[in-house]
C-alpha cells in the first residue's frame, strides 16, 4: 500500500484507500459484518419509509454477501465507468448497541458501490459515489443523534456501477475523527522529506490537507506544486479558492494572472474552462476578464460530451455573468444544470452532480438579481442553499470529499449571491 501512495501520490482513490487502512486499527465496529449477522434485501422498488427502523422486511430476502450485477465491465481510467446497468437493491440489517458511543461516527462502504445510507430512517451521508477500494464517510450529525441503546437499524440503497461486488456498509466509531487523513498526511510528509522535489506528493498532501478544511496549509503545498509542475492545469484550478476562502486576494489575482499567462494558448476545451472557472471565481475587469472570457468561449463551443462537459459550460455561464450578459448566463446555467443530473455520462458521480449544481444555482441567482427579478433570484438561491445544507458534507466533518475545490467554490459563489441580494434587498427598505 505505501508502495502505492508513493506512486500515485496526488490520486484521490489511492488516497482513500490508503485512509482505511491507517483508519480501521483505531475503529470500533458498532454494526456486525454482514458476513455475520447478513442482510435482508429486495430488488423491487419498496415503499417509501423503507429505511424507517419500523418498516417491516419480513417479505424480503436474505443474504450474507450480496452482489450487484451479474456481469463487470473492465476500464483502463480509474474514473466511474458509463452506466449501462443498474442493479437496484435495498437492505436492511439491525444492530445493537449496549451505548451510544461518543465521538465521531464513521461509514466503512466497500469499493464499487454507489449508496444511500441511513441509520434508523435518518440519511447518515451524503451518497457514496464510486470507488475501487474501501471508503471512509463521515457519518452526519442527524443520523448519529436517531442511534439509541438497544435496536438500531442500518438501510442501504444500492446502485452497483461496477457489477459482481460485493456489497457491504459498516457503521464505526472512530476516535480520531479524521478518517485517516491525519494519518495519510504524516506519510506524506515523510515522502516528501526524501523528495522534496516531487509536486505530485505536494498535490496530495495539499488534497488531504484541504479535505480537514486546513485551507492555509493546503494553499502553500498546491503552490509549491504549481511551482515545480506549472503545466498541470488541476492545480492551478484547486489553488484558486483556496486563496479566495483564505482572504488573500492579492495572492488571489496575481494567480490568476500567471495562470492566463500559462495557459494562454490551451491545449484543448477543458483545459481552458478549468483556467476560465478559477480567473472568474471572483469579479474580474480589464485584460484579465477579456482573456478568462476568451477560454469560456473556447469552453463553450466544444459540444463534445465527456466528463468536463459540466464544468465547460458552467464556465461560459461565469464568463457570460462577469461580463454582464445575464441573460446568457441564465441559459448557460441551465444547460450546465441538464448536464450535472445525465447519470450515464461519463465520470458521472453525485459529489459532482451536487457541487455543480450548487454553483449553477448560485449563479442564476446572481443573474436573475442582476435582471431585476427578485423572486426568481431567491428561488435559486434557495435551492443552492437547499443542495449545499442537505447534500454537502459539513467542513466540521472530518472530510469535505474528494472534489474539496468544486466545495469550496460552491460556498464562495452562494456567499456572493447571499450578499448581492441581501444588499439589493436592504437598499430596497
Amino acid at each position: 500500500m505505501r508502495e502505492a501512495l508513493q506512486r500515485y501520490a496526488a490520486d484521490a482513490l489511492t488516497a482513500d484507500a490508503f485512509n482505511w487502512v491507517l483508519a480501521k486499527p483505531a475503529l470500533t465496529p458498532l454494526s456486525a459484518d454482514s458476513s455475520v449477522s447478513g442482510w435482508r434485501y429486495t430488488r423491487a422498488q419498496p415503499g417509501a419509509d423503507w429505511a424507517s427502523p419500523d418498516f417491516s422486511d419480513t417479505a424480503w430476502s436474505t443474504g450474507a454477501a450480496l452482489s450487484g450485477a451479474p456481469l463487470s465491465w473492465g476500464r483502463t481510467l480509474r474514473n466511474p465507468p458509463v452506466i449501462t446497468t443498474r442493479s437496484n437493491l435495498w437492505l436492511r440489517r439491525e444492530f445493537q448497541l449496549a451505548d451510544v458511543p461518543a465521538g465521531r461516527l464513521v461509514l466503512r462502504v466497500n469499493r464499487n458501490q454507489d449508496a444511500q445510507v441511513f441509520v434508523n430512517g435518518v440519511q447518515a451521508a451524503a451518497v457514496a459515489d464510486w470507488s475501487d477500494s474501501e471508503a471512509l464517510l463521515p457519518c452526519s450529525d442527524a443520523a448519529r443523534a436517531a442511534l439509541k441503546p438497544g435496536r438500531n437499524v442500518l438501510a442501504v440503497f444500492c446502485q452497483d456501477a461496477d457489477g459482481a461486488t460485493r456489497i457491504d456498509v459498516g457503521l464505526y466509531a472512530a476516535p480520531e475523527g479524521s478518517q485517516g487523513h491525519k494519518p495519510l498526511l504524516q506519510e506524506l510528509s515523510q515522502l516528501l522529506e526524501k523528495e522534496p522535489k516531487r509536486a505530485d506528493l505536494y498535490v496530495g498532501r495539499g488534497n488531504a490537507l484541504a479535505r480537514l478544511g486546513r485551507w492555509q496549509e493546503a494553499a502553500a503545498d498546491l503552490a509549491r506544486a504549481v511551482e515545480l509542475k506549472p503545466s498541470a492545469e488541476l492545480t492551478w484550478s484547486q489553488l484558486g479558492p483556496l486563496l479566495v476562502e483564505t482572504g488573500d486576494l492579492a495572492a488571489y489575482r496575481r494567480h490568476c494572472r500567471k495562470a492566463l499567462d500559462q495557459f494562454a494558448q490551451p491545449e484543448g476545451p477543458t483545459q481552458a474552462g478549468q483556467i476560465a472557472r478559477l480567473a472568474l471565481l471572483v469579479p474580474a475587469e480589464g485584460a484579465e476578464l477579456a482573456a478568462a472570457a476568451k477560454l469560456a468561449d473556447m469552453a463553450g463551443a466544444a459540444e463534445y460530451r465527456e466528463i468536463s462537459l459540466g464544468i465547460r459550460q458552467f464556465a461560459k455561464g461565469l464568463a457570460e455573468y462577469r461580463q454582464g450578459h445575464f441573460a446568457d448566463a441564465l441559459a448557460w446555467s441551465d444547460k450546465s444544470l441538464v448536464t450535472a443530473a445525465q447519470q450515464g455520462l461519463a465520470g458521472w458521480n453525485h459529489e459532482r452532480e451536487r457541487n455543480r449544481s450548487a454553483m449553477a444555482y448560485a449563479v442564476q441567482a446572481l443573474a436573475h438579481q442582476q435582471l431585476n427579478h427578485p423572486d426568481e433570484a431567491r428561488a435559486a438561491l434557495t435551492k443552492a442553499n437547499q443542495i449545499v445544507q442537505t447534500q454537502f458534507p459539513q467542513l466540521a466533518s472530518g472530510d469535505v470529499g474528494r472534489e474539496w475545490h468544486e466545495w469550496l467554490s460552491a460556498h464562495i459563489l452562494l456567499r456572493e449571491a447571499q450578499g448581492l441580494i441581501g444588499k439589493t434587498a436592504a437598499a430596497g427598505k
